[in-house]
């Protein structure tokens, strides 16, 4: 998180397969080594990546509200 400088909180846009991609907040987590990301089932299936794809991953500073669900 360090070298993206990105902190707890702050809201960072991931890129899975095919062009798909979700809006996400960064929780900081020790036990995770520095080259990994952990997400939850409805974030793996909202970006169609499986538990060992690559997933890009970039920081967003304006984020609007949500119009719909």
């Amino acid at each position: 998180m360090d070298e993206l400088l990105l902190f707890r909180g702050d809201t960072v846009l991931l890129k899975g397969k095919k062009r798909h991609e979700t809006i996400c907040i960064i929780l900081a987590d020790d036990t995770c080594p520095n080259d990994y990301i952990r997400m939850n089932r409805v974030v793996r299936n909202n970006l169609r990546v499986r538990s060992g794809d690559i997933v890009s991953i970039q920081g967003c500073q304006d984020v609007k509200y949500g119009k719909r669900i």
